[in-house]
This record gives structure tokens, sequence and C-alpha cells, in this order.
């Protein structure tokens, strides 16, 4: 069970990436769909952008919880479907064990 303060953080860093992917889309930096975005939330589970989901119209209830293998732990749907993370969270698994920091 999560604590007051770990809730707070996920909530802000939702809200962190919600910001940076409507930026993204704003610039022309990534059209519909393209890109991720990923931070770490914790030492066992990231928060990331989900697959086919549009940068310019995410929300932070889009926002997908996984762990260091990539697996789903949270999601919400989206629609008709369950909101799942996009086949890069691979290579962002990998940079993050690369460089735990």
């Amino acid at each position: 069970m999560s604590t007051y303060a770990e809730r707070q953080q996920e909530a802000a860093l939702r809200e962190e990436i919600v910001r940076i992917c409507r930026l993204m889309w704003e610039k022309g930096f990534v059209a519909a769909s393209d890109g991720n975005v990923s931070v770490r939330l914790g030492d066992d589970r990231l928060l990331t952008t989900p697959s086919g989901v549009s940068k310019g119209f995410l929300s932070p209830s889009h926002v997908v919880v996984t762990d260091m293998d990539g697996k789903p732990v949270r999601s919400f749907g989206h629609g008709d479907r369950q909101l799942k993370p996009s086949s890069e969270i691979l290579l962002h698994l990998e940079v993050y064990r690369q460089r735990p920091d």
C-alpha cells in the first residue's frame, strides 16, 4: 500500500508527463501517438506513456504504471480498450538498468 506522499509524487509525475507530451505535440516534435516518455517511480516501477494515444490529448489517467520488466502494474481503459505501454518500453527499461541514477 502506498503512502500519501507516494501517491502525491505519482500524481505530480503524471501531470509532468502530460505537460511534456503536450509541449512536444504543440511544437511539432511528435505527431499523434509518436514518441514515448517515461520516468522512474521508485526502485521497482515506471510511469510511461501508453501505446496508441496522441501526446496532444494525453491525460494523467492515461499514464501506465509498469514493473521493471515492462509489465503493466496499473492501467486504465481508454474507450473500449485497456491501455498498454508502448513496445519501446524495452528501450527505456534498458536505459534505466544501465543508468540507475
